[in-house]
C-alpha cells in the first residue's frame, strides 16, 4: 500500500489489479505494459488482465492511523476476467475492510451492474464480531463510486449505484469529455410531483414521512480532466465544470475540482469532501 498524489486520497491499496475495459485514456494500462514491478513478471498485452494479489490483503490493516485508501486504483475490482478461486477475491478485500474499520475506503468501478449484483447479497460482522447478527449491506467506512466521462456512461452506470447499498455513494467524472447532466441523480425528490415537492417545502409532512419519500442519492461528485502524456487530447470546456457544480448546489451535494483542473477553472478550485 503506498501514499498517493491523488488529490481525494492518501493512499491507495491495490490487492486486485487490471480491467477488461480497454479504456483508450487509462493510465493504469499504460503503467502497466511498461513492465514495471509486478506487471513485468507478465508478457506484453497481458499485463493488464485482472488478478489478485493475496499477499497484499492485510496492508490496511498495518497502517494505524486514519487514512483515506483508493482501492484498486490500478483495476477495477468488479471487472471479470477473475478465474477460479480467485472470483472470490471482492468478498476478501471486503473483509479487510470491515476489520480496517478506522480507514475510510474509497472504490470506483466502470463495471456498475456487476457491482450492485454483487453487493447485493453481501452481509458483514461488524467490527469483526461474529456473535452478532450480520448487518445487510456494505460497511459505513466504505464509500462507493462510478466513473463516468459522457452522459451515456452516466445514464449506464448511476442506476445501478444507486440500487447499492453503500452508506455513501460518489461519482467520480475524469476525464470529464462532454457537457453533463446529473441532476436527476442528485435529486432526492426526483419520484415525487410537483404539488409533493411543494407540501415537503411547506414542511407539510413529518421526518418520518419526508424520509420515506426520499430516492436513493449520490453525495459526493469528483470532477478532473485527462491525466498523464495524453493529456489534453479532449479539455473539458469551463461551462461544463460550472454546470456540473450547479447541479451539485442544488442539491445540495459536495463537489470536488482535481488538481488538474486550475488552467480551465482560472480561479480558486472547489475542493469540499462529503459529508
Amino acid at each position: 500500500m503506498n501514499a498517493t498524489n491523488i488529490d481525494w486520497a492518501t493512499r491507495s491499496w491495490n490487492p486486485i489489479v487490471g480491467c477488461l475495459h480497454n479504456c483508450s485514456f487509462c493510465y493504469g494500462r499504460r503503467f502497466a505494459e511498461r513492465g514495471m514491478g509486478e506487471y513485468g513478471k507478465h508478457p506484453k498485452g497481458a499485463r493488464f488482465k485482472p488478478r489478485f494479489l493475496p499477499e497484499r490483503l492485510e496492508e490496511p490493516l498495518k497502517v494505524r492511523k486514519p487514512s483515506r485508501i483508493f482501492v484498486c486504483s490500478m483495476g477495477d475490482m468488479f471487472s471479470p476476467g477473475l478465474t477460479g478461486p480467485d472470483v472470490l477475491a471482492p468478498d476478501k478485500v471486503l473483509y479487510t475492510m470491515t476489520q480496517a474499520y478506522w480507514h475510510t475506503f474509497l472504490l470506483l468501478t466502470k463495471h456498475a451492474s456487476e457491482m450492485y449484483l454483487w453487493a447485493k447479497g453481501v452481509a458483514y460482522y461488524p467490527r469483526g464480531d461474529s456473535s452478532q447478527r450480520p448487518i445487510s449491506g456494505l460497511p459505513p467506512n466504505t464509500h462507493w463510486g462510478v466513473s463516468v466521462t459522457n452522459q451515456q456512461d452516466a445514464d449506464e452506470r448511476i442506476p445501478w449505484l444507486l440500487k447499492t447499498p453503500a452508506a455513501l455513494r460518489w461519482i467520480s467524472v475524469e476525464p470529464l469529455q462532454a457537457e453533463l447532466n446529473i441532476a436527476e441523480y442528485l435529486d432526492p425528490w426526483r419520484r415525487a410531483d410537483g404539488m409533493t415537492r411543494q407540501f415537503i417545502k411547506q414542511g407539510v409532512f413529518n421526518s418520518d414521512q419526508t424520509d420515506s419519500m426520499r430516492s436513493p442519492t449520490v453525495q459526493w461528485v469528483v470532477v478532473g480532466q485527462e491525466t498523464g502524456n495524453r493529456a489534453g487530447r479532449v479539455v473539458p470546456e469551463r461551462a461544463w465544470i460550472a454546470s456540473i457544480v450547479a447541479q451539485c448546489r442544488a442539491a445540495d451535494v459536495a463537489v470536488f475540482m482535481k488538481g488538474n483542473l486550475a488552467g480551465v477553472w482560472g480561479e480558486e478550485l472547489i475542493q469540499e469532501m462529503p459529508k
